[in-house]
């Protein structure tokens, strides 16, 4: 029985398409495991809820729970320097600055499984220190580690595949 091109396309993962994303796509993927329709938790799983992208490197969820509006936007200050800031309630909480002129790979390593999604342990690894640092509220920078925990319904192939998508199209890795 062979399918039709287009239901075989309908099949595949979103993630099969990254390269088409813009990189402000790609980052919000990988770095916080966000996309269009995923289900995103925090606060050790107490507050969950489904993604919805309302623009480029932007999105939202209302959780669960009566919880609060998380806001994730994601904008590139320079050439392969992002900034994600974090939002509760429509208020910037910080984020982070990410410099991908610095980054040589990701690693995801289950941290562990819940019924609506998965705590994923990321490890970015790069060149030397300041891959990341962490942005104030008051848009200042300051040291961060380059290891975090990520609980998202993404599958680790589908941040990996966003990593592969921004290296190969946007922002090389560092060698």
């Amino acid at each position: 029985m062979r399918l039709p091109l287009a239901l075989l396309l309908a099949l595949l993962p979103t993630a099969a398409f990254a390269a088409d994303k813009p990189a402000i796509d790609l980052v919000a993927t990988f770095m916080t495991g966000v996309v269009d329709g995923s289900t995103l938790a925090f606060g050790s799983g107490q507050y969950a809820g489904t993604i919805k992208q309302t623009g480029p490197g932007v999105f939202e969820t209302q959780t669960d729970n009566s919880g609060p509006l998380v806001n994730f936007a994601v904008t590139e200050k320079s050439a392969c320097v992002f900034d994600i800031i974090f939002s509760l309630n429509n208020a910037a909480q910080g984020g982070i600055e990410l410099d991908t002129h610095k980054l040589k790979s990701v690693i995801y390593g289950l941290a562990k499984e819940e019924p609506a999604f998965t705590d994923w342990a990321i490890t970015l690894n790069g060149t030397d220190e300041g891959v990341v640092q962490n942005i104030g509220t008051d848009g200042k920078l300051s040291p961060a580690t380059n290891n975090s925990i990520i609980s998202t319904s993404l599958k680790d192939t589908d941040m990996q595949a966003a990593v592969t998508a921004l290296q190969g199209t946007y922002c090389p890795a560092a060698t």
